[in-house]
């Protein structure tokens, strides 16, 4: 009866462990954002450290005794570590493992440094490459967007979506894209939050804003929040080299940027420290691949990356997030995040005829009150992205908003 009950009961049911913890840069200890967690034997389970560098995921039985995890990201080497060598926890308990990722890129003194100059350059060719680059002349990009707001204990928001956007190649003059909403599911709202604050945060926008107008760098033209055209930041800024990557064919060179102090206008925003930036160019192609910039403390954050299908570039991710120390205008979150994920890229016009599914998104109109037939299948095909729950996300926000727990590092 035993061996009938384990053969109809499969074993992922006998028990759900869940492993949570930080991926560290392993020279500056800092967190690693974006990084791909996943099972090394089934790749479809796992999911991506957020910009924290936090990550949860949820294991059955036989994966969490036997399984590996595996951690990538682009110029980091992989890290794996197998399950069974670490302790085991009751079920339903977790598993905290920290992990230190070490660079791929190549030592500087073995490469050619470039200068400010040089640098300031390479990302001016970068710039006049963009509208050759990336999109093709109309194209549909199906993602996974998720927008929410926390402010102490006290309230939490937050929207998950799958969205269609219709766009166009980047360059001078672009427009807002046509977005359709296949399905939609919101938790919490207006408990808590201000009532004049309501309105602002409930808009179906902030669904796009990682796309449209916030980490997007890219498409909308800047390199620093707040800050004029391109040509006008170029000029402003003070470049360096921070490493160098080979991908195949590809050389990729990663870069800090920061306001010159010799340049900077007194008095003005943004001053120097104020905020910083990194760039990783393709330096065959001149494509811009990641993009990152935060504020002094990273009290905003924004981080984009982009993938080259069918010979040109696309948005793979974005994510824009804002911390606030004390209350901000009268009540303010104290965290906003917004974060987009890509799940497919369509440019046959007979495929993307098919594709404009939903309801086309209002921009200014409340998300709460939109009603659409919700739909479980929607919701099953991105374990990437589904395996940290918003609301553990959230939870985990609340718990430390700030600090990186001071604990021993695992070892493989």
């Amino acid at each position: 009866m035993i061996r009938l009950l384990l053969c109809l009961f499969p074993l992922s049911l006998l028990g759900q462990y869940t492993v949570e913890g930080y991926v560290l840069d392993q020279v500056s200890g800092e967190p690693i954002p974006f990084v791909n967690v996943v099972l090394a034997d089934n790749q479809r389970l796992g999911v991506l450290t957020n910009e924290k560098g936090q990550f949860s995921i949820k294991l059955d039985s036989l994966q969490r005794h036997r399984g590996t995890l595996s951690f990538s990201m682009l110029s980091y080497e992989t890290e794996t570590r197998y399950m069974g060598e670490h302790p085991i926890p009751p079920p339903g308990e977790k598993r905290l493992l920290n992990v230190r990722m070490s660079s791929s890129f190549l030592e500087l003194p073995e490469i050619i440094v470039l200068s400010d100059l040089a640098l300031r350059g390479l990302v001016r060719r970068a710039l006049d490459k963009v509208p050759e680059n990336y999109g093709a002349d109309k194209f549909l990009l199906k993602a996974y967007a998720r927008a929410y707001a926390v402010n102490d204990s006290a309230f939490a928001s937050l929207s998950e979506a799958y969205l269609t956007y219709e766009d166009h190649r980047y360059g001078p003059g672009i427009e807002k894209p046509k977005v359709w909403i296949e399905q939609i599911r919101n938790r919490g709202g207006k408990d808590g939050q201000p009532p004049r604050l309501h309105p602002f945060f409930d808009q179906q926008l902030f669904l796009t804003g990682p796309y449209t107008w916030l980490s997007n760098s890219v498409r909308h033209g800047r390199l620093a929040l707040g800050f004029g055209g391109q040509r006008r930041t170029l000029d402003k800024l003070t470049f360096r080299q921070i490493g160098e990557y080979l991908s195949g064919p590809d050389t990729l060179v990663r870069l800090r940027y920061e306001v010159n102090p010799t340049t900077h206008e007194k008095g003005k925003w943004p001053s120097p420290g104020s905020f910083t930036g990194e760039i990783l160019i393709n330096r065959t192609d001149y494509a811009i691949l990641e993009h990152r910039f935060w504020t002094n403390g990273k009290k905003i954050y924004e981080d984009s990356a982009y993938q080259k299908i069918g010979g040109k570039y696309y948005l793979k991710r974005s994510s824009f997030s804002w911390d606030f120390e004390s209350d901000f205008y009268g009540g303010l979150p104290h965290v906003f995040h917004a974060f987009y994920y890509l799940t497919e890229v369509i440019t046959e016009p007979k495929a993307m005829r098919k594709a404009k599914k939903g309801r086309l998104l209002e921009w200014e109109e409340p998300i709460t009150t939109m009603k659409m037939r919700y739909k479980e299948e929607f919701w099953q095909g991105e374990e990437r992205l589904l395996q940290i729950p918003a609301s553990e996300t959230l939870r985990i926000q609340l718990r430390k908003i700030q600090e990186i727990p001071q604990v021993q590092d695992s070892t493989k």
